[in-house]
């Protein structure tokens, strides 16, 4: 399982791009489930034949990261958002680009009282070692995405790396899927392993409406309480999985 999660976390796919994700996953689900399709909208279906009622069980494969928005005369790279990105988190952040250009984050430092968390994607830039707007455009072009750098790193039971949401949820989906191998089900199961999740959740939405289940779970994550100045919850790392009743666009019944 962890051998599963470190490939899927150096998978490349931001939303929009997922194709890395995509095979990696098809590969290890080669002969495993009854029948394994692409919808229309680029979502990966397998399906696993049972007798009762549909079951849905979608985790995404896309991940926030950054679009290239302009090059401005020096090379320096401006960027836009995929997904929600924390403004605190990217500054120094190493960026890997989708034709494996790299470069490191900053921002303009103007004043010096100003907090990073609060300003918008605009002041940031990405430094890519470009010396000129022509040198950076043969190495990269406006429209360009990228992601933080995969790096997987183990510390006793907890896995430290950019991209668990929601490579994490994938993992557990194709664990599944394994674990019920010449199993008999009771429901007719199709695991959804959904595209721009993180720009609207846009995967998940044509794919419901497509296979239009009874029962509906979605794998994904979510803040635990227990980390500095987190708004309180009673969720704790390495307490085991959770069920969340309520979040921003619906309530579970």
């Amino acid at each position: 399982m962890e051998q599963l999660i470190e490939k899927l976390i150096n998978a490349f796919g931001p939303s929009s791009k997922e194709e890395a994700v995509k095979e990696l996953i098809k590969s290890e689900l080669e002969q495993k489930v009854d029948k394994i399709r692409e919808d229309k909208f680029g979502n990966l279906v397998a399906h696993v034949e049972g007798s009762g009622e549909k079951l849905l069980v979608a985790a995404h494969m896309d991940s926030i990261g950054v679009i290239v928005t302009d090059i401005d005369k020096n090379g320096f790279l401006r960027i836009g958002e995929i997904g929600g990105l924390r403004k605190s988190f990217l500054v120094g952040q190493r960026i890997l680009f989708e034709n494996g250009i790299e470069g490191f984050v900053y921002y303009e430092d103007k004043e010096s009282n100003w907090e990073v968390k609060d300003q918008k994607i605009e002041k940031f830039f990405v430094d890519i070692g470009a010396y000129s707007k022509a040198k950076a455009k043969e190495l990269v072009q406006i429209g360009t995405e990228g992601i933080y750098k995969p790096n997987f790193y183990k510390s006793d039971r907890r896995i430290i790396a950019p991209s668990l949401d929601d490579r994490i949820g994938c993992a557990v989906a194709i664990q599944t899927i394994k674990n019920l191998k010449k199993k008999k089900i009771k429901y007719n199961t199709y695991f959804v392993f959904t595209v721009q999740e993180e720009v609207g959740v846009k995967g998940s939405r044509t794919s419901s409406y497509e296979i239009y289940p009874d029962i509906g779970i979605s794998l994904d994550v979510t803040d635990a309480g227990d980390t500095p100045e987190t708004y309180p919850v009673s969720l704790n790392l390495g307490e085991g999985p959770t069920i969340k009743v309520m979040d921003g666009g619906m309530i579970s019944s």
